[in-house]
């Protein structure tokens, strides 16, 4: 079976859901099946052979050209990524599916969607005319399945849930290994490290978090907010606000913004942490890779709940993370993260409890889940 695989972002690009999709095509290699990736171009050029098609950007006459290139009769399957940082916030990829099944109306298509319920207005109508061609439709959490057919009914019959696994490698490090990573970071051996790790967006609560180490239960304390995010504060305006709000706290001198690592360093500088916040906006869900990797690193996490209800993603209060409301205050926030650095016992709790809740979402589980659709839609295309 040959499958192209269409994603706007790939690895060296920084985004979550081109992590995924790299990790994927791996699994999926490792499975017998054959993966072509046609993604965004990069400088220098990807020396991946994997990566048969790179585009300049996702306009409509510059992604069109490319597809009507390929020749169909090479691959069984068409399975599009979406959305993901590197496409940008075209309409033009509204035609994205619909232009492929014109062209090539034999070929079945997969979307897996990746983001919904969070998205603009205008992004969900992409969405729509994106997944209506769609012969499936698969998301990576029952939590994006209520809205999505609120506002798409007539795409029931097409969803499917497969969730997602960390795409980065989960091995613990040895103590030694530790040490070495916080000398490296200028670390002291008597300060505390709270982990954050993912892209910097206004959703995240990356905000509240820096806001956090100015209160009362933080300020004094021998602490370190280390950043595992893609900064650039003079090309990203959001990145630039951030830099100013530490500032204007007093707290910049306890953050370091160690930048877009690769997944092996990343998840390394992660063990190292002591503890991990992931205090999203909306709610922590089963799409947010970051929150499955700290977690799979057994590493104490605080992260917020909003509309997806823990007990749907097993998750228990306490015993495999502690959970605030997504609307809680950074005093909040500062008072909880205080409570859990000073208690060992509830950080070895949370270390064990999250350890054996990230178990439960393994590349094997995914990629068979993804080949039983796989060999759906090739009978399907045979009927």
């Amino acid at each position: 079976m040959r499958v192209l695989m269409v994603t706007g972002s790939y690895p060296p690009q920084p985004c979550g859901v081109g992590n995924y999709t790299q990790r994927l095509v791996q699994e999926l290699s490792a499975a017998g099946i054959e993966v072509d990736v046609a993604t965004t171009a990069v400088k220098p050029p990807r020396n991946e052979p994997r990566v048969t098609l790179e585009v300049p950007d996702w306009r409509i006459g510059t992604w069109g050209k490319a597809l009507a290139r390929i020749r169909p009769e090479r691959y069984d399957i068409v399975h599009i990524q979406y959305p993901a940082r590197f496409y940008g916030y075209l309409a033009d990829l509204a035609l994205l599916a619909f232009r492929i099944k014109r062209a090539w109306p034999q070929k079945p298509v997969l979307l897996t969607l990746h983001e919904f319920s969070i998205t603009h207005v205008f992004r969900k109508l992409t969405v729509g005319a994106i997944a209506t061609p769609a012969t499936y439709i698969t998301l990576t959490t029952e939590s994006e399945q209520r809205p999505l057919l609120r506002w798409f009914p007539w795409l029931r019959s097409k969803v499917r849930v497969i969730h997602m696994a960390p795409s980065m490698p989960l091995e613990p490090i040895s103590p030694s290994r530790r040490e070495e990573i916080r000398m490296l970071l200028g670390i002291g051996p008597e300060e505390e490290i709270v982990v954050y790790f993912g892209l910097l967006h206004p959703n995240k609560g990356i905000r509240k978090l820096i806001e956090a180490l100015a209160t009362n239960s933080l300020r004094s304390r021998k602490l370190r907010l280390l950043n595992l995010s893609y900064f650039d504060p003079q090309a990203n305006p959001f990145h630039a606000e951030l830099l100013t709000l530490s500032r204007d706290q007093g707290s910049d001198g306890k953050i370091i913004w160690a930048g877009f690592l690769d997944d092996k360093t990343s998840a390394e500088y992660l063990a190292a942490s002591d503890i991990a916040c992931l205090p999203f906006e909306d709610g922590v869900t089963l799409r947010r890779l970051s929150f499955m990797a700290a977690m799979g690193l057994g590493r104490p996490t605080v992260t917020t709940v909003g509309d997806a209800k823990p007990e749907e993603m097993g998750l228990v209060a306490g015993e495999h993370a502690l959970l605030l409301p997504a609307t809680c205050t950074p005093a909040q926030l500062g008072e909880t993260l205080a409570d859990l650095l000073d208690s060992k016992e509830l950080r070895e709790r949370l270390s064990a409890g999250a350890t054996v809740w990230a178990s439960g979402f393994r590349w094997e589980v995914v990629v068979q889940k993804t080949l039983a659709l796989y060999n759906d839609l090739q009978e399907r295309s045979r009927q």
